[in-house]
């Protein structure tokens, strides 16, 4: 697992939650969409997942790679950023997978 707490968690949410729900039998749950309120940006040939917050607006990221903790605790949602993509803009839809 990596050290930073932020890349701990993006790495359970990836790979530990759906492998433990595989094997407990539990439905996956599945994204739902939401507006963005600002841009993520994305590098080519990387998968990311970029933690957000609801709002009355719709999400907001909450920042990228060294995440403190005390933004972390405020997310609600995560978004995957597929490897082949920049990212989206701000107002674009994305799909939201709920914590």
């Amino acid at each position: 697992m990596p050290g930073r707490p932020e890349a701990a968690l993006a790495a359970f949410l990836a790979l530990g939650r759906p492998l433990i729900a595989r094997l407990a039998g539990a439905q996956d749950r599945l994204p739902r969409r939401h507006v963005l309120v600002r841009k993520i940006v994305s590098s080519i040939g990387l998968s990311e997942i970029v933690f957000v917050r609801s709002g009355p607006d719709g999400v907001e990221p909450l920042g990228g790679a060294g995440l403190p903790l005390r933004r972390l605790v405020q997310a609600d949602g995560i978004i995957v950023v597929e490897p082949e993509s920049e990212g989206f803009r701000a107002g674009e839809e994305a799909e939201v997978w709920a914590l």
